[in-house]
């Protein structure tokens, strides 16, 4: 798989959960400059991948083709992605084996989160909750919520923040807190 291809399979993602995304907005979750966004866009409708529509605000909705597009490309992301993932997977449930047969809350109601949490059922953890404070949901506590909660570990779970350090001593006051986003206890290195 292509770069451009795995960019035009986000830039779609992006779309289909946001119809109304701008530019800008787009650009800056993509990290690509919005020109590229707006070349992509442009070839996208024109492969009749979406339909633009103009109205108080602009839309992107997905055509037939642009879901079969994006399809086809989650699975070829997929199958590129599944041995490092897996990989990933073997080093999460072994870094969190020796918390076997302990509760846990997951801080980090993201999609990660979720593959985290099934992790720690591998490694043996009982995930007892999810906890975020920027994401609401249906069965996401609140931080006051660990108060009343029975857990021995909190697992950090949102990869976007792995490296802030104030919500590390936030968590920390509430328990002991696995981080799985960092390697020999120091922040994953950066590309550039």
């Amino acid at each position: 798989m292509k770069a451009t291809e795995i960019k035009y399979l986000f830039l779609l993602a992006a779309l289909r959960c946001e119809p109304s995304s701008t530019h800008a907005a787009l650009a800056e979750a993509l990290d690509i400059p919005p020109s590229l966004v707006n070349r992509y866009i442009k070839r996208l409708a024109s492969w009749n991948a979406m339909e633009i529509s103009d109205g108080e605000r602009r839309r992107y909705d997905l055509t037939p083709k642009g879901e079969g597009l994006l399809a086809h490309a989650s699975w070829a992301f997929l199958a590129l992605g599944a041995g490092p993932m897996e990989q990933l997977r073997e080093r999460a449930v072994a870094e969190l084996r020796p918390h076997a047969q302990k509760k846990a809350v997951l801080y980090g109601a993201t999609p990660v989160g979720r593959i985290i949490g099934r992790w720690a059922a591998d490694a043996g953890l009982d995930v007892v909750a999810v906890c975020d404070e920027e994401r609401r949901g249906r069965n996401v506590a609140r931080l006051d919520d660990l108060e009343t909660l029975e857990y021995d570990v909190i697992i950090l779970a949102d990869w976007l923040r792995a490296d802030d350090g104030m919500l590390a001593r936030l968590l920390n006051e509430y328990g002991t807190v696995i981080n799985l986003f960092k390697t020999d206890g120091a922040p994953m290195p950066e590309w550039r």
